[in-house]
């Protein structure tokens, strides 16, 4: 296989568009997920501190409403979810970006043109898997 020079093979506008979507979605998600996390693990500790510690029982069922809130705002959210499929679709973008890049197959029919439209085809593909997974992930939550 000749190398390929990637200035003469850039990325289709769409798949630097869905690289980065990907890219900033997942850190939200992450993020998203943390802070959550941490609310739900501090507020519940809080509940027992404040119990332990005779304080006024309005604040102890505060906290306790707090921690119902997060927890359901994390169901409602579903970022620990949207993570993992958005993960998956994030890499398997990526790894198509590789073999493109490096020209190879599907990527080395030397023609950048129709190797650059294969790969925007396949990015949608991977797009529409995912967008699929979560349509059917948040109608079978919406159904409950």
């Amino acid at each position: 296989m000749p190398p390929v020079n990637i200035d003469e093979r850039p990325l289709p506008a769409y798949v630097m568009m869905e690289q980065h979507w990907y890219r900033r979605n997942l850190a939200r998600a992450r993020l998203g997920t943390y802070v959550l996390e941490v609310l739900v693990l501090l507020f519940g500790a809080a509940i027992a501190v404040s119990a332990a510690l005779h304080f006024a029982a309005w604040l102890t069922s505060l906290l306790g409403a707090a921690v119902a809130v997060f927890a359901g705002l994390r169901s409602l959210f579903g970022w620990k979810e949207n993570r993992r499929a958005r993960a998956t679709a994030y890499v398997d973008i990526q790894a198509e970006i590789a073999r493109y890049e490096r020209g190879a197959a599907p990527y080395d029919s030397g023609d950048a043109k129709l190797d650059g439209d294969l790969l925007q085809e396949t990015v949608i593909a991977v797009v529409k898997a995912e967008t699929a997974a979560w349509v059917k992930q948040n109608a079978s939550v919406a159904e409950t």
